[in-house]
């Protein structure tokens, strides 16, 4: 009986096993077998270019420098003195300046003088919130009624509350006869304004339960405003310190966007002038190829 050896065997189909074809140095990713000598890669040169495909590359790399050359321009023209970078950060400084300027002219507006009302009582009469809302409540001899239309939403369901609208009662009959004439179209129009809160108040405080002023006076409704001497409405609401905030508010928020844009021109102007010597080096790569193309 024969006794095979697993390392026999193995010896054995070495010395049988056809040996491979010697790898040839036109493959340098072929590795070695062990124990043979590493392939090197082969000398001989590439093969050139038939003239076909040097036109078709010399195409390619002409269209490459066109857009390298303008990189090349772009970077010059922002580092000279002169360029279109700084010439719109100029103008927008400018327009920072009218900015600045119209600020400053807010902040300067005149306090003017507008004299106080006599304190002639308000009484209160009906507060009815909803279904309709009626507010009810006389100035001096004047009475004044505003009321609320039901505005039903969709369905019938649910109702939308509706604003108080006047339905009897003129601001111009309350003003005191001492009053301007110059000034009496100015406060007609306060009061009417100044009447609509004092009714919406009203209105509000009996959603909530609270109680109801009961010492309001004509007064109350046309305080002049400390800090620009305009009358106030009822509750301390002055509507020209309000328009001045808003008009504060506008224009610094164009401050702030005319500020961004021209810091984002000076940004721009800075990574075109970064690219100029990156865009040299480019440049060169390219025509020394295309130098060497126009040989062939």
């Amino acid at each position: 009986m024969r006794r095979w050896k697993f390392w026999d065997e193995a010896a054995s189909n070495q010395e049988t096993a056809p040996p491979e074809t010697a790898q040839s140095g036109s493959l340098p990713g072929r590795t070695a077998h062990a124990g043979e000598p590493v392939p090197k890669p082969s000398s001989a040169p590439p093969p050139l270019p038939t003239h076909s495909e040097a036109q078709q590359r010399l195409a390619s790399l002409t269209r490459r420098r066109d857009g390298i050359l303008f990189d090349v321009e772009q970077a010059e023209l922002a580092r000279t003195a002169d360029n279109p970078w700084r010439e719109r950060m100029a103008l927008l400084g400018e327009t920072l300046k009218v900015v600045q300027n119209d600020i400053a002219a807010l902040d300067r507006e005149p306090r003017v003088v507008r004299p106080p009302l006599p304190p002639t009582p308000i009484v209160i009469s009906e507060v009815t919130p909803d279904d309709p809302a009626r507010i009810l409540f006389t100035v001096g001899s004047t009475e004044f009624h505003y009321e609320s239309d039901l505005d039903w939403a969709e369905k019938g369901t649910t109702i939308a509350r509706g604003e108080l609208l006047r339905t009897q009662g003129d601001p111009a009959a309350i003003i005191p006869d001492e009053i301007p004439g110059d000034l009496r179209d100015e406060l007609a129009s306060h009061l009417e304004n100044s009447l609509f809160i004092f009714a919406t108040d009203l209105r509000h405080r009996a959603d909530e339960d609270q109680p109801q002023p009961d010492s309001a006076t004509l007064a109350d409704l046309a305080q002049p405003c400390p800090i620009c001497g305009h009358w106030q409405s009822w509750g301390g609401f002055c509507a020209t310190c309000a328009d001045r905030a808003n008009r504060r508010r506008a224009l610094e928020a164009e401050f702030m966007r005319i500020s961004a844009e021209q810091a984002a021109e000076e940004e721009e102007r800075a990574k075109w002038a970064e690219r100029l010597p990156t865009a040299l080096r480019r440049l060169k790569d390219v025509e020394d190829e295309i130098a060497a193309l126009s040989q062939l």
